[in-house]
């Protein structure tokens, strides 16, 4: 996916591509292609829910299947990366990422639901939990963190949390 349409450096590449193969007359691999441009609206939350229509469509369209995205931008990643609360650091965490603001009701009902022995929080749009018992043996699983808030997720291990917020600083 190219998401810099404007700009455009992937599908030039991939353009060349195929006109270099039609001139020499082989056969290339050529991959799916496709350019998502960015929206235009002016207020965040608009823009921000039109660009991931875009992508999703485009994903979509690809693989034939609905694929939710969540989308942060560099700061909130490097705010996500900082914001694991310190009374959960003590054992292995994976962050969920949440799509949209949970509603707080929601949060509060999940609270009632006994995942013992994991321990989380949920901090902004961010969900920290600990998982003593490794990943496959969750009990707050992200189908049922999806279920609970009404809002799609995707978790990701805080070591590889880490290591895309320091590549932001690069």
């Amino acid at each position: 996916l190219d998401l810099d349409a404007r700009q455009g450096t992937l599908s030039r590449y991939v353009e060349n591509r195929i006109a270099y193969a039609r001139r020499k007359d082989i056969d290339l691999p050529m991959p799916m292609h496709a350019a998502v441009m960015l929206s235009t609206l002016n207020d965040r939350r608009e823009a921000e829910a039109d660009e991931r229509a875009r992508l999703e469509a485009a994903l979509e369209a690809q693989f034939g299947f609905p694929v939710p995205v969540t989308l942060r931008t560099a700061h909130e990643w490097r705010e996500a990366a900082r914001g694991c609360p310190a009374h959960l650091r003590d054992e292995a965490v994976v962050v969920a990422f949440l799509r949209d603001p949970p509603d707080p009701g929601r949060v509060e009902a999940l609270r009632g639901r006994d995942v013992t022995p994991e321990r989380w929080e949920v901090v902004g749009q961010q969900l920290y939990q600990t998982v003593p018992e490794g990943v496959r043996n969750l009990r707050l699983s992200a189908a049922v963190i999806e279920r609970h808030l009404g809002v799609k997720v995707t978790v990701r291990n805080e070591r590889t949390v880490q290591a895309i917020a320091a590549m932001l600083d690069t």
